[in-house]
């Protein structure tokens, strides 16, 4: 036990900045929210451990020769998994924000003696299992189940989690840093958070799709899922895309074959990205201490509006603006709202009446959020509060400011 504790105690090694890494990511969730988070989880793991033992249970019961899966449930398996892919995906891109860019602490890892290559390594690997919490939540009672039911072949579930992991952390990292690449490191911080957010909801909007499709064409939809689904289709059960459900499922092959990808993406990524990690790090921190002074060294020339209500709908709009989780929360929501909006234009006079009161739902939301920020998380109220300025008008200035962005949103329906 000590010589476990002395390795990972070692400073500058990989092993020692990941438990940094997780460290920083278990107080991120709040001591309040923590207590209540592990009840709630550690309950749900036990309901979830039973559900896992009678599935298992019934299909070991049915058959003679051990536990048969029929193809419908690996393909079933497989695209569940391509679903929790998405998720995981959307998070790590997130993550990846949060850690390259918010936290503010690489000027400080890249000015140590540490290699950045390693800095690179270890904050990838925590995105990847930082973003995974969910689906070993889910998954991870069917190998526990599975040991104590005679089917320990389950066991590769270990290894399948480890290699989504590592996959998820590859294309996120991957797809921040081609962002911070081609648009700079100051605008993909904003980037990458609505293009997390629109993955995220990706899944949700497909799975509505069929809603705003004609008849004839759900027919022709689902006779090609059934003809790609059977067996010499793209999508049959010996397919290549159902092989990560294959190794949740117990099959030795396609678990080894997806960790080795897994790993192999993963390594590439991370030394391809290498030397783009380092300058977007340079570019971020330079980005952030060049205010109010051109490149040329004069002073810019800051242009005042006249009146009060035009400086402070300016001033609320700007903060909104470099609110880049706002943006992409509230990004999602409108396109969770999306399919009810589609659904009063649709020939139907019925769905026609949805769309009023789902514009108006979509509006109350984004307001209300916006309000939130706006007038209650001011950070200089005692600024605004001494000001020659009666502050019941600040707060419907304030309230002004965060309406107006979603009446224009809504405006042409």
């Amino acid at each position: 036990m000590n010589a476990i504790k002395r390795y990972f105690r070692q400073p500058g090694t990989p092993q020692w900045l990941l438990v940094y890494e997780l460290k920083l990511m278990w107080r991120n969730l709040g001591i309040k929210r923590l207590k209540w988070l592990i009840s709630l989880a550690l309950l749900l793991w036990l309901a979830i451990h039973a559900v896992a033992g009678i599935s298992i249970y019934g299909l070991l019961k049915g058959a003679e020769g051990g536990m048969v899966i029929p193809p419908v449930i690996t393909q079933l398996v497989g695209a569940l998994f391509w679903v929790m892919f998405t998720v995981v995906l959307s998070q790590t891109i997130a993550m990846s924000v949060n850690v390259f860019f918010t936290r503010g602490d690489l000027d400080l890892l890249l000015s140590s003696p540490i290699n950045p290559r390693t800095v690179l390594l270890v904050r990838s690997l925590g995105i990847g299992f930082g973003a995974i919490v969910l689906p070993i939540l889910l998954v991870l009672p069917f190998a526990h189940a599975g040991l104590f039911l005679g089917k320990p072949s389950l066991i590769t579930i270990y290894p399948a989690l480890v290699a989504m992991a590592l996959l998820a952390a590859a294309v996120g990292v991957w797809l921040t840093m081609l962002l911070v690449k081609f648009i700079g490191a100051r605008r993909a911080r904003t980037a990458a958070q609505v293009l997390g957010a629109l993955i995220g909801a990706a899944v949700f909007l497909a799975s509505q799709l069929h809603n705003f499709l004609s008849r004839e064409t759900r027919a022709q939809l689902s006779d090609w899922i059934k003809r790609e689904a059977a067996p010499g289709g793209m999508f049959e059960v010996e397919s290549v895309w159902w092989w990560p459900a294959r190794a949740f499922l117990g099959d030795v092959v396609p678990m080894l074959v997806f960790l080795a990808f897994a790993v192999m993406a993963f390594l590439l990524v991370v030394h391809f990205t290498y030397q783009r990690f380092v300058t977007g790090t340079q570019e971020s921190s330079s980005a952030g201490g060049s205010v109010g002074v051109r490149r040329g060294g004069a002073p810019t020339q800051m242009a005042f509006a006249n009146g009060l209500a035009w400086v402070v709908l300016r001033k609320e709009w700007k903060l909104i603006l470099r609110d880049t989780k706002l943006i992409s929360e509230t990004l999602l929501q409108v396109l969770y709202m999306t399919p009810l909006l589609f659904a009063g234009f649709s020939s139907s006079g019925r769905a026609a009446v949805f769309l009023v009161p789902g514009c108006v739902m979509i509006v109350a939301m984004l307001v209300g959020n916006l309000a939130w920020i706006t007038v209650a998380a001011e950070d200089a109220p005692d600024l605004i509060g001494s000001s020659p300025v009666s502050l019941d008008r600040i707060r419907l200035l304030k309230g002004v400011a965060a309406a107006v962005p979603p009446l224009l949103m809504v405006l042409p329906l």
